[in-house]
């Protein structure tokens, strides 16, 4: 798990979705204004024959944007709260992994706190893998030196660490 890389991935799929909502946005509006503008509204932008030959049509391309519209927002909104719930249930087991590690496994992430660091070079061990798989810590890259990698550990994990020495 990189953060990094999930936030680049959520910024590029949020603009697409804003680009989306952006446009329509835009063509609910102008649809709007050509199905429920007044007369006079429409006259004076010079649309009165447009509307009164495709205001069926118009219609029915309103109604098609604000649903649209509606859907894509209730997906939007239903995305984050999902993704902030599933984040929240990763902490929580990752916190009570946290409160039943052994002592192989305290002593690893206490070279962190002891160092004060959130980056240590590991022995690829059972121990250090059961860290990682556990989301505790993370590898920062593919390449090793000889039989040590570079292991990372997430703010919000050391912060805990700190904060519930023992």
């Amino acid at each position: 798990y990189n953060g990094r890389m999930l936030a680049k991935l959520a910024g590029r799929y949020l603009l697409s979705i804003q680009l989306q909502l952006a446009v329509l946005t835009t063509c609910g509006s102008v649809l709007g204004l050509l199905v429920l503008g007044s007369a006079n509204v429409l006259d004076s932008l010079g649309l009165k024959e447009i509307h009164d030959d495709h205001k069926m049509w118009f219609g029915v391309g309103f109604v098609t944007s604000v649903a649209l519209l509606a859907i894509m927002t209730c997906t939007v909104i239903w995305n984050v709260s999902s993704r902030q719930v599933l984040i929240g249930i990763k902490k929580s087991k990752i916190i009570k992994r946290l409160h039943s590690m052994t002592a192989e496994e305290k002593a690893i992430l206490g070279r962190y706190i002891l160092d004060k660091s959130r980056t240590q070079a590991l022995r690829d061990s059972g121990v250090v893998h059961g860290l990682e798989g556990a989301g505790i810590i993370y590898r920062t890259t593919q390449e090793s030196n000889f039989d040590l990698s570079d292991y990372n550990i997430d703010d919000w994990v050391w912060e805990h660490l700190h904060d519930h020495l023992h």
